[in-house]
């Protein structure tokens, strides 16, 4: 597949996802409870754990967002370059990472904290520094950055 194929096809798979929520990007994500009312919407009762990149443009508004990771009900893995992919061809000024954990517990695993301060010093590498990752289960959210 030409090169100019593979994007149209990935333009075309992320704006699919950015149209499937109903949020008309007029309100800014401003701190961690929006993020984590933004994710259980987007994430409500999935069966596995999905990690999520959020885009935001400068003013911290949602210019769309994407499954970047599906993992079992137990973990995900996830790579930079996945996360990251999406937020450079969105021309995202930031981003905010989310997972749901399956099994309603909404604290971070060491794996968790690892993975957020990881994903951080790419976003630094990069110049679309990460705003927050949140963790959310069909009833709470939390950060994971605290820990940072």
């Amino acid at each position: 597949m030409p090169d100019n194929d593979k994007q149209y096809l990935y333009e075309f798979r992320f704006r699919r996802h950015r149209r499937s929520f109903a949020h008309d990007g007029s309100a800014a994500l401003s701190g961690p409870h929006a993020a984590g009312v933004f994710l259980k919407h987007i994430c409500h009762q999935d069966d596995r754990e999905r990690f999520y990149a959020i885009y935001l443009d400068v003013r911290g508004k949602v210019i769309g967002y994407e499954c970047v990771a599906v993992g079992d009900m137990c973990g995900v893995a996830v790579h930079p370059r996945e996360v990251f992919r999406g937020a450079i061809l969105a021309g995202a000024h930031s981003i905010i990472l989310g997972h749901n954990h399956p099994s309603g517990d909404p604290s971070g695993s060491p794996e968790d904290h690892l993975l957020t301060k990881r994903l951080k010093k790419v976003g630094v590498l990069v110049g679309i520094p990460v705003i927050d990752h949140i963790i959310a289960t069909d009833t709470e959210t939390r950060s994971c950055s605290d820990a940072d």
